[in-house]
């Protein structure tokens, strides 16, 4: 997982791996324009966004894509957003595009 402690969207996503239970490394990206590493750049993200995260090779970026990638993929007790009530599951949605 790259991110950046000041950046809400990383948090979010920090937010859900640790509400999870999901083992991961964080790895923090400098949040100024032009700082980021050309390693970063290259082999992360070309867009130089923050955060991204890896998992089992496939990448991705965007924090709303993200979250919703790993409450689908991960949150099967429903901890986090449920399933079978709908409203409440609009309700979450709604957050995750904030």
């Amino acid at each position: 997982f790259w991110g950046h402690i000041v950046s809400q969207p990383s948090s979010t996503i920090s937010f859900i791996l640790d509400k999870l239970q999901l083992a991961h490394e964080y790895e923090h990206v400098e949040f100024i324009s032009g700082t980021r590493s050309e390693h970063f750049l290259k082999n992360v993200n070309r867009r130089g966004y923050v955060p991204v995260i890896e998992d089992s090779g496939f990448k991705i970026y965007e924090s709303a894509a993200i979250a919703r990638y790993l409450l689908d993929s991960y949150d099967k007790d429903e901890v986090l957003l449920p399933r079978t009530d709908r409203k409440a599951r609009a309700k979450v949605e709604e957050w995750l595009d904030i």
